[in-house]
């Protein structure tokens, strides 16, 4: 599914990912911060821990 073009005007957060792998656009408010994550193909993420959080996911698969 592709994001809309609005979604990926949002700044490119660096990841430590290949751009062909993996890309992010971010939105940061006051309020909060929005990640929108693109998989271009299969990747093993490292460990990794996160504070409190929402985490909707559009149509996709996680294994």
């Amino acid at each position: 599914m592709d994001l809309p073009a609005f979604i990926r005007a949002f700044p490119a957060l660096d990841l430590p990912l290949p751009d062909t792998a993996v890309s992010a656009n971010a939105m940061q408010t006051g309020q909060g911060l929005a990640v929108f994550f693109t998989f271009h193909e299969d990747v093993e993420l490292p460990a990794h821990s996160h504070g409190a959080r929402e985490a909707p996911c559009s149509p996709g698969r996680l294994r």
